[in-house]
């Protein structure tokens, strides 16, 4: 016997010292269990999942800080908690929540009536809960742990009002001002970091820790340089040390070329590169000098130009090095940057290392991941951060190439990435993490679920609201810092237009942070084409689990993004089988019962042409409208195409038909074509195949049942 013969099998776990303890018989059962999961519309971010139900704590076990408690020093915030069913005894075991227990509050009215009504929330609640906004792509790459080598790493991105600034190291000292003038977060137009300063005239000194000595010495620093040559050599940045060669000096010249000079203790020069490298007006450098000891002593300075750099590409590095004499390197012992009438160039990510492998693949990083795939960039960070991640992607589809990672917290700029995409950043049930799946994923995938409503699968009320909540018809994308485009739908029932040949002006304007302004007119129609889809919509769809036992498996497979169906509707709804998409649900669980709502958004957009799926491989003319009245008992008619291609002939094609198409209210299937007078088609009918014939004027659109379009 299974569910609901038997019970439905509900069983509560926390996981305490790394193993799962089963607490179900403490869970009261006149409370049901409540979950919710996903967002409640396709217009609302994800919301942390939830669950909750009342223990029993008349023992007093579920007080953490009860020590006649048998979880005494086990329970705790932020508990894990697991929420599963076993609706067919001998069955798998249906995990419904994963989640974390913030708190654990005692009510009680009598010492007999003791109870903790535990609020259990997905990952989601907590990462979002005082979030600090995530250091800039720079810094966290230039300070991550695994990159032992850097000895000092000053990144300068303090605010305006700094007087010093900090190292990124624990305990490690700030550069000072050595000489005043340095104006601190004026320079904001490189997107990998935060505000940086501009020298000015002033310069900053930085204290190195002592490090383990190599024979080698690695700096590294990000120089913005303005387009205007500077009126005499400026310093950009000064190694001091203790090698025989006690400075090494890098320095802007009036032709807008680098110089860089090694100077011994009372100033005779060893080394002397003048002019090296291209002009670098307006040029954006992540510039490095490169110490080597030895016999004779080697030293090389090149440059990267961030705005020539890409992200699969890579970019040139322009490079010049040469010999001196051995033991001019030592130890460096202060960094210095700027020193002179320096203007609006600007600095920042002063790093130092005692390896030259030290800054190894961190290009991507130097250009703040500008390019980066949407769903690798969410990988990353989830990975960065040790956070799991459930992934799910499509193997043939484009992936949405995206823009700079700015300075936000994860859980924005995982969001940041997924609207890009437009695809779904959620929980999953069955772990504590995230998840994500790409846009691509939710075309035209096989219906998770089919409810039949005559045969009662559907609990009421079923309430289908045909409001403009949803439409936007006229859409501009703005790319974040470029350019933008514009869609809108000029002609059709939900048109600009106003009524009744439209429903007048739904405008929005949507800002994204795409890779390129080419991205910006696909992404604009792409919207307009879901914010104009003639559908009513369906916000809550309910499936009581004890009443339809056979559906338990279905339903409980369906997740967020996930396409159910509904057939059969009554008779005062269109006839047509209705298409959704699950946004979210909330279900209920208890002893013998189990409900389960979906809150959904309309399905029928994402019902796009593939060609290997049998219903949706099938595109039709773009305009096709009856030439001649169609009454009721006709089954052929002449059709005009005015756009695209007319349909294929069925002596050519007979694989293609039967086609579903609709005139009017009317679903009909086109069983063959034939050649027509005039250059056009005659279509051989089957009739009512929604049920219902009507007549049909000429001019009449003739239109695929389930319209498809080309997946962006």
């Amino acid at each position: 016997m299974v569910f609901p013969d038997t019970p439905l099998g509900v069983r509560v776990e926390l996981l305490l010292d790394a193993t799962w303890v089963d607490i179900t018989a403490d869970v009261f059962t006149q409370s049901p269990i409540t979950i919710t999961r996903g967002r409640p519309d396709e217009g609302a971010r994800t919301d942390a999942s939830t669950c909750s139900f009342v223990l029993d704590n008349t023992s007093g076990r579920y007080s953490p800080r009860n020590p006649r408690s048998d979880l005494f020093g086990l329970l705790g915030r932020n508990t894990p908690v697991r929420v599963s069913v076993q609706p067919d005894p001998g069955g798998p075991r249906l995990v419904r929540f994963v989640g974390e227990v913030p708190a654990w509050p005692v009510r009680w009215g009598t010492p007999h009536d003791v109870t903790v009504s535990v609020q259990a929330a997905g990952i989601l609640r907590r990462l979002g809960q005082g979030a600090a906004p995530l250091h800039s792509p720079m810094r966290r790459e230039f300070s991550h742990p695994s990159r032992t080598s850097i000895v000092a790493y000053w990144p300068l991105e303090d605010g305006g009002a700094a007087t010093e600034f900090a190292s990124a190291f624990p305990s490690a000292p700030p550069m000072r001002t050595t000489v005043a003038g340095v104006r601190p977060a004026a320079y904001s137009a490189y997107a990998a970091s935060d505000a940086l300063p501009t020298l000015g005239t002033g310069s900053l000194t930085g204290v190195v820790p002592r490090y383990p000595d190599t024979g080698e010495v690695s700096l590294r620093l990000f120089v913005a340089i303005p387009e205007t040559p500077p009126e005499t050599e400026i310093v950009l940045c000064t190694l001091s040390g203790t090698g025989l060669i006690s400075r090494w000096t890098i320095a802007l010249r009036t032709d807008n070329r680098l110089s860089l000079y090694g100077r011994m203790t009372g100033g005779q020069e060893l080394v002397r590169v003048v002019g090296g490298g291209d002009f670098l007006g307006g040029r954006r450098l992540n510039l490095g000098l490169e110490l080597t000891e030895g016999g004779l002593a080697t030293y090389r300075m090149y440059y990267v130009d961030l705005d020539r750099y890409t992200l699969t590409g890579g970019g040139p590095m322009p490079s010049w090095q040469g010999n001196v004499v051995g033991g001019v390197v030592g130890r460096i012992t202060h960094v210095t940057v700027g020193g002179g009438a320096s203007g609006e160039v600007a600095v920042g990510h002063v790093a130092l290392a005692n390896r030259h492998s030290a800054y190894a693949d961190t290009g991507s990083a130097m250009i703040g991941w500008q390019g980066e795939n949407a769903h690798a960039r969410i990988q990353r960070l989830a990975r960065e951060e040790q956070i799991p991640l459930a992934y799910r992607g499509s193997a043939t589809a484009t992936p949405t190439r995206i823009g700079a990672q700015s300075v936000a917290t994860l859980l924005d700029l995982v969001q940041d990435a997924a609207d890009a995409d437009e695809g779904r950043f959620y929980e999953p049930r069955d772990r504590l993490g995230l998840a994500f799946r790409t846009r691509a994923t939710h075309y035209t995938q096989p219906p998770m679920l089919t409810l039949d409503y005559a045969a009662r699968e559907v609990v009421a009320p079923l309430e289908p609201v045909d409001d403009d909540q949803t439409v936007r018809n006229d859409i501009t994308v703005q790319r974040s810092g470029g350019s933008s485009a514009r869609a809108v739908r000029e002609t059709g029932p939900l048109s600009v237009q106003a009524p009744p040949d439209g429903i007048g002006r739904y405008a929005e304007q949507i800002t994204a942070n795409l890779a390129t302004d080419e991205q910006c007119p696909p992404v604009a129609w792409w919207k307009l084409h879901r914010g104009t889809w003639d559908a009513p919509r369906y916000p809550a769809v309910t499936v009581a689990l004890h009443e339809a036992p056979h559906l338990a498996g279905p339903a409980a497979a369906v997740d967020a993004g996930h396409r159910i169906a509904l057939t059969h509707s009554p008779p005062w709804l269109p006839p047509e089988r209705v298409e959704l998409l699950v946004e979210g649900y909330t279900e209920t669980l208890g002893v013998r019962t189990w409900e389960i709502t979906f809150g959904c958004s309309a399905g029928g957009p994402w019902l796009v042409a593939t060609t290997d799926d049998p219903e949706y491989a099938t595109a039709g003319p773009d305009d096709c409208t009856l030439a001649a009245p169609l009454d009721r008992d006709a089954t052929t008619c002449d059709v005009t195409t005015t756009s695209g291609p007319a349909w294929p002939l069925s002596s050519r094609h007979p694989d293609l038909y039967p086609v579903a198409v609709r005139i009017g209210g009317e679903q009909l299937a086109i069983t063959a074509v034939h050649t027509a007078a005039g250059g056009r088609r005659r279509l051989t009918l089957a009739r009512a195949v929604n049920g219902i014939t009507l007549p049909h004027q000429a001019g009449a659109p003739v239109q695929l049942a389930r319209p498809a379009l080309a997946a962006l």
